[in-house]
């Protein structure tokens, strides 16, 4: 009985994986022969907005306002002296911060990569296996990051000197 149920089992699964590669065949999704329009104009000036963020985006920063919201719980808002720092972004897409908390220093460094379209930063830390996804809002002046961590989401602004 057991490998009569086995044996309907495969089967079913056979034929799933069967209709399944049978309806991606039908598609010309991956039709070589069919020309594909690609707007270089347009991916050359996407391109170039990067680069020109990137540069935009290289200085130095002061940390003048930090939101912590912990799950349930009302936004602590954290401003200097209680919570300050200093965010260096340098030209070859390397980040570092020296921020302090509550009289406690840390430091932290890494590489930095932009999706503009995802307005999406997502930070390579160095010295671990993290890698941070951030929302970030550029104003030309203010950088603003949110990270959400899981249990809370933590909300930076930084002013460019």
């Amino acid at each position: 009985m057991m490998k009569k149920h086995l044996s309907i089992f495969c089967l079913i699964i056979a034929i799933t994986i069967i209709s399944f590669i049978m309806g991606c065949g039908e598609d010309d999704v991956n039709d070589i022969s069919k020309p594909v329009d690609v707007d270089i104009e347009s991916l050359n000036d996407e391109q170039n907005d990067l680069e020109s963020l990137y540069d935009e985006l290289v200085g130095t920063y002061d940390l003048f306002r930090a939101e912590i919201t912990y799950d349930g719980k009302p936004k602590e808002v954290l401003e200097p002296p209680t919570a300050s720092g200093t965010m260096r972004i340098t030209s070859n897409q390397k980040i570092t911060q020296d921020l302090e908390v509550y009289g406690v220093s840390v430091t932290l460094t890494g590489t930095f990569e932009i999706r503009p379209d995802e307005r999406i930063m997502l930070i390579d830390n160095d010295g671990s296996d993290l890698i941070s996804e951030a929302t970030y809002t550029w104003n030309g002046k203010i950088l603003t990051t949110t990270l959400d961590a899981g249990p809370f989401i933590e909300k930076d602004f930084w002013r460019k000197e």
